[in-house]
């Protein structure tokens, strides 16, 4: 393997190095794709340890993946394609409130009114520079040297491990109090003009000398980028929900409720399961907007795709009711408004896609090659079979429950939800419980002595003896939560009961976990087919990979610089 890739080295370096007179810039070329200086620095700093040669190699041969990915069509992968298209929404979602958020204006009264109730008038900012050195002697010796009266930048440059700063003579140029933070910020910030601070150590166990060189308020005109960008970083939610909704308004969308609410009926009925609706029963409109209808089948794909429901979420009517608003939303309005906005045809977002379907197409072609070759079929049942009691579910029962601080606030939820509100809307009405943690909750109950949710106890019994549908009384618990003793009184409902047995094979979570751990178990085997594979690639493509040696000999590439962490 490795005298393939090093013969497909040395017949690439041959030959065409003069070229690169004509190729400003380029170190190699893979068909019709350049590889680029820029290229190489850039990979140079996430992968600072490989040689010139080797970061070089890391790019053809992904390269050659992605020219492959092509050949095999994998671009128009229905699997791959609609990620990608979840992908552009939330794209053209974020970018949509990027746009929304450079369009906001912060009066100048507001920014200062912030600026005085925040107390921001007293924030300092203070110029700084510093000596590390590996001992507490050797430190302490150069404090010495100062107190002599030797020159502070000079000692940097000659003594400093901080070889960045020490080129400026030890500076850290200005830091702001309040973005700057931790022990030694607090330090600075607390000396004075030309004090300069006692050795101290790091986390890292190096010693640094700091001297202060200069210290100013900030003002108002500092902080005011700081303070705006805050300012709309609070607002931008609620300036984006309003966009939206307006939008919704414009385009006079209805939902279907009556094919809601069967699709709730029908996801118990099959337990859950978005692969049993009939072809029939995609083709139901369950959104209308002016002539144009999105069917069932368009919000059973992106459930799959983008959430992945639990089956005790698709009976839930409020949950299913929300989720319909939200694939109006990401699949019908975002998409509009981006339109409107010139935003789904932006140079930058292209390029951001191509680039991610092109990374998603080599992700498959090596799960194609490689990893499908180890984790068959046959592996994965093995496993699942000599595992099996990994994947064991005792008897459950899925409640919903709202939990109050009072017995007054649990009642006068009990009658509410016994007259036909819906439970999370009754919640909503009262504060959170013990102001920190959600009043709702929907969750699966193990209905065993030992039950995994130790808080709920208290009534498993009566859980276990309840009804199927009907609320219950409110039922008083005490329970310990990251290590505060909270009590109160909770209405609950049992939405169903399920039986004990295990998890079967084909559930999703189930495979991907087998997966994750049948990887780690065959790493070298793994490793050893995928270098096998990658050189087969590299000898196929011998005839489009052209290096420019000359150019990648004098190429510099940058050294790793890294700011000292105290």
């Amino acid at each position: 393997m490795r005298g393939i890739a090093k013969g497909v080295l040395l017949a690439a370096l041959i030959g065409l190095a003069g070229c690169a007179r004509h190729k400003e810039g380029v170190v190699a070329d893979v068909g019709e794709r350049a590889i680029t200086e820029q290229e190489l620095k850039g990979l140079a700093g996430k992968m600072p340890s490989l040689t010139k040669e080797r970061l070089l190699w890391v790019l053809i041969d992904k390269e050659i993946m992605i020219q492959e990915a092509y050949d095999r069509g994998l671009d128009k992968d229905e699997g791959i394609r609609a990620r990608m298209e979840g992908m552009k929404r939330i794209e053209m979602a974020r970018l949509l409130k990027e746009e929304l958020r450079r369009r906001m204006r912060i009066p100048e009264e507001e920014a200062r009114r912030f600026y005085k109730e925040r107390g921001l008038a007293s924030l300092q900012e203070v110029k700084a520079r510093h000596i590390m050195v590996r001992t507490k002697e050797e430190a302490e010796e150069i404090l010495r040297a100062l107190k002599d009266g030797a020159d502070f930048a000079q000692l940097a440059k000659e003594r400093s491990l901080d070889k960045v700063s020490a080129e400026q003579g030890g500076e850290l140029g200005y830091w702001r109090e309040g973005v700057v933070i931790g022990p030694t910020a607090r330090k600075v910030f607390s000396m004075e003009v030309g004090e300069c601070s006692e050795p101290f150590e790091d986390f890292q166990g190096k010693y640094h000398i700091i001297e202060v060189l200069d210290k100013h308020p900030i003002g108002f005109d500092g902080l005011k980028p700081t303070i705006v960008n805050r300012l709309k970083g609070e607002q931008i939610n609620k300036v984006f929900r309003e966009y939206i909704e307006a939008m919704k308004e414009r385009l006079h969308l209805s939902t279907e409720t009556k094919v809601v609410s069967w699709f709730v009926e029908r996801c118990e009925e099959l337990g859950g399961r978005l692969d049993g609706f009939s072809d029939e029963e995609k083709r139901k409109v369950i959104v209308r907007h002016g002539d144009q209808e999105a069917l069932l089948g368009d919000y059973l794909g992106w459930l799959e795709l983008m959430i992945k429901p639990s089956a005790s979420r698709l009976s839930d009517s409020t949950w299913v009711a929300r989720s319909v608003e939200r694939f109006v939303v990401d699949c019908m309005v975002v998409p509009y408004a981006a339109h409107e906005e010139g935003i789904d045809q932006s140079e930058w977002l292209r390029s951001h896609l191509k680039k991610n379907l092109e990374g998603k197409m080599v992700t498959e072609l090596k799960k194609q090659e490689v990893d499908r070759k180890v984790l068959t079929p046959e592996a994965v049942r093995a496993y699942y079979v000599s595992h099996k009691d990994r994947y064991y579910n005792p008897p459950r029962a899925v409640i919903r429950t709202v939990l109050l601080d009072s017995l007054k606030w649990a009642q006068e939820a009990y009658e509410k939800v016994r007259k036909g509100t819906e439970m999370a809307d009754v919640a909503g009405d009262y504060p959170s419980f013990h102001n920190k943690y959600g009043s709702y909750g929907r969750f699966s109950l193990d209905l065993i002595e030992k039950t995994n949710h130790a808080e709920w106890a208290p009534y498993l019994d009566r859980v276990i003896k309840a009804k199927i549908g009907k609320v219950n009384r409110p039922v008083k618990l005490s329970f310990i939560k990251k290590g505060e003793f909270l009590s109160g009184y909770a209405i609950f409902d049992v939405v169903r009961r399920e039986p004990e047995g295990f998890v079967p094979l084909e559930t999703g979570w189930v495979r991907r976990d087998i997966e994750r751990k049948l990887r780690v178990a065959e790493r070298a085997r793994i490793d050893a087919l995928y270098e096998k594979w990658q050189a087969a690639l590299r000898a196929k493509y011998e005839d489009k990979i052209t290096i420019y040696p000359e150019r990648l000999k004098s190429l510099e590439l940058p050294e790793s610089k890294r700011k000292p962490v105290f």
